[in-house]
């Protein structure tokens, strides 16, 4: 899962992230194997805060090799 449009002024681009970033886990549980609308479900309904582990194209790279 990888995240794209990130609005101006959002949650999202405050917390840090950005354009394809690879979502690896929201709030401890794996995505992997998740359909998009399971994630954006857990993140929609975290409350207030929400823990996203994200890999940023350079750290895929770097744990591809």
């Amino acid at each position: 899962h990888f995240i794209k449009d990130i609005d101006k002024g959002s949650p999202a681009e405050k917390g840090g992230l950005m354009e394809m970033d690879l979502v690896v886990a929201v709030n401890g549980k794996e995505v992997d194997g998740c359909s998009h609308e399971q994630v954006v479900d857990w993140i929609k309904h975290s409350g207030d805060k929400c823990c996203i582990l994200v890999l940023d194209k350079e750290t895929k790279q770097m744990y591809k090799k």
